[in-house]
């Protein structure tokens, strides 16, 4: 779902002309210890990849999913129960 709502899959997270200059690749770059070594690389990083989740519309398919977990669990909106008369 990622890919198609127009994410960067794995692959291509990390094909960014900082980190190829640098010859680093997605497995690298997401290592804790540039936190401490290279914390500017480190925050780029996740704080792009944050960036990126958190203004990128979501695929329709995750509605479809919560709608089948709400069906089977009788939820309503707010998360309670529905009684379904016997």
């Amino acid at each position: 779902f990622s890919a198609d709502s127009g994410l960067a899959v794995y692959g291509d997270v990390a094909r960014v002309r900082a980190y190829e200059e640098r010859q680093l690749t997605y497995s690298d770059i997401c290592q804790p210890r540039w936190l401490g070594s290279d914390p500017e690389l480190f925050y780029g990083f996740w704080g792009q990849c944050f960036n990126d989740y958190r203004t990128t519309k979501p695929h329709a398919g995750y509605d479809i999913i919560a709608r089948w977990r709400d069906d089977k669990n009788n939820t309503d909106d707010d998360g309670t129960t529905t009684t379904i008369p016997s």
